[in-house]
């Protein structure tokens, strides 16, 4: 290994484990100084999400349309966008309730 030391790689689900931890940990930290994560932390928040709106968004959208044109029998488009109807209503249904 040429005097290299092997670096132990923590798994995917470790990852979010500790960042779900790191998270918590800097939320209760931060509770009583709302005007440093208003002024600092919201920010970087922002860019998050405008970040998810225009590049996930439209990836998501192509991969859609890429899947409905390699679609050869237009039937199974049917019955794809009628499961879909039906998961999107029960969605909604289950958040107005639990809202």
């Amino acid at each position: 290994m040429d005097g290299e030391q092997k670096k132990k790689k923590i798994p995917l689900a470790g990852q979010i484990f500790i960042a779900l931890i790191l998270g918590i940990m800097a939320g209760l930290a931060l509770q009583g100084n709302v005007k440093f994560a208003v002024t600092y932390i919201k920010p970087f928040g922002t860019i998050f999400l405008n970040l998810v709106k225009f590049i996930v968004g439209p990836i998501v959208l192509f991969s859609i349309m890429a899947g409905v044109v390699s679609l050869s029998d237009i039937r199974k488009l049917g019955s794809i966008g009628g499961i879909t109807l039906v998961y999107y209503f029960i969605t909604t249904a289950i958040a107005t309730t639990i809202g």
